[in-house]
């Protein structure tokens, strides 16, 4: 079995740099893009892949939209913000969403935060709202990865039932399943939270 593994650098200025690990229609359809930031983005996390995957790994969308291996290469999650991709790869379903830091999670937290968030150890911690935003969405996605079909509610639905930011840990739940162990990693002004 091998070890599961997160990668989170900064997106290249130039995407020259990127041409070697994408295919030649993905390169083309990239240049298609109106923003530079979206084409960086886009290529950025396939060179990742690629770079620790291997060159030549295809990547595809399942129905959902969501970007997966060939079956037999693991799982990836994928995110990326302004400046920065992350992928995370196991060979059980895994999950990522990074955010920056300088973003003003306030309005996030009065949609997507019950009242037994609220009450959560760390609640009052500085980095919370972030780390529950990044938790959320997080599990929103590793839902996905386990077939969960269903619309899900980010307040109801997705519930973070543990807080440990010292620690750089979290739990939650998708509908009332059994509780998942959300990973924090911090990177500057990058907040990633990550399943395995």
């Amino acid at each position: 079995m091998k070890n599961p593994w997160i990668d989170l650098r900064p997106i290249p200025d130039k995407i020259d740099c990127l041409r070697e690990w994408v295919t030649d229609e993905e390169w083309e359809k990239a240049l298609r893009f109106g923003s530079d930031s979206r084409r960086r983005e886009w290529l950025a996390w396939r060179a990742l892949i690629r770079e620790r995957v291997g060159r030549q790994t295809a990547i595809f969308y399942n129905r959902k939209g969501t970007p997966v291996l060939d079956p037999g290469l693991g799982w990836i999650g994928v995110s990326h913000c302004r400046g920065y991709v992350a992928v995370v790869w196991s060979e059980r379903p895994c999950a990522i969403d990074i955010e920056p830091l300088s973003r003003n999670f306030a309005a996030v937290l009065s949609r997507c935060c019950s009242d037994a968030e609220r009450s959560l150890a760390d609640a009052h911690h500085p980095l919370f709202p972030a780390a529950l935003w990044c938790a959320k969405e997080a599990l929103y996605k590793y839902g996905s990865q386990q077939g969960i079909e269903s619309a899900l509610d980010f307040c109801h639905d997705l519930q973070i039932t543990r807080c440990d930011l010292g620690n750089e840990t979290m739990e939650g739940t998708i509908a009332g399943s059994d509780p998942v162990v959300i990973h924090l990693l911090r990177k500057e002004n990058i907040l990633a939270a990550y399943i395995l």
